[in-house]
């Protein structure tokens, strides 16, 4: 079964309801049932999302379970961390969401930041990229 990664911005972009993203990150959610994917974020990522949305002033607790009812969540260990510190990414946080996609064997990175991956060897694609794939 493939697996995805999703970045934080398209979780954000779901939850917060940002069109036109959240359409196209609700398409790649349904690919869970329609087409058996594997959908994973990583932890950081729901402490961003819950840290975010509380802003917003929606109950984080409510966003982030509802949120795993779609995806699976990949630990952040002191591997990923190393391995991020030892990297060559610019943005700390871009390669921890890298080596976590990468601890899981993803076969692809779906983010609205694709640029922010140059240094990545997993395939990295924008939403929009990626559904254009699925068709």
């Amino acid at each position: 079964m493939e697996k995805l990664f999703l970045d934080t911005n398209l979780l954000l972009d779901f939850v917060l309801d940002r069109k036109p993203f959240s359409d196209m990150t609700e398409e790649i959610l349904l690919l869970k049932y329609t087409q058996k994917k594997r959908l994973f974020t990583s932890a950081l990522s729901l402490a961003n999302v819950a840290y975010v949305v509380r802003k917003a002033e929606k109950n984080p607790f409510t966003v982030i379970e509802d949120l795993l009812e779609w995806v699976e969540v990949v630990s952040l260990t002191k591997n990923e961390f190393n391995s991020s510190v030892k990297s060559t990414f610019k943005d700390f946080e871009d390669a921890l969401q890298y080596y976590s996609a990468q601890s899981i064997q993803a076969s692809v990175i779906i983010t609205r930041d694709v640029k922010d991956f140059s240094s990545s060897s997993i395939l990295v694609q924008s939403p929009a990229q990626f559904l254009k794939t699925m068709k």
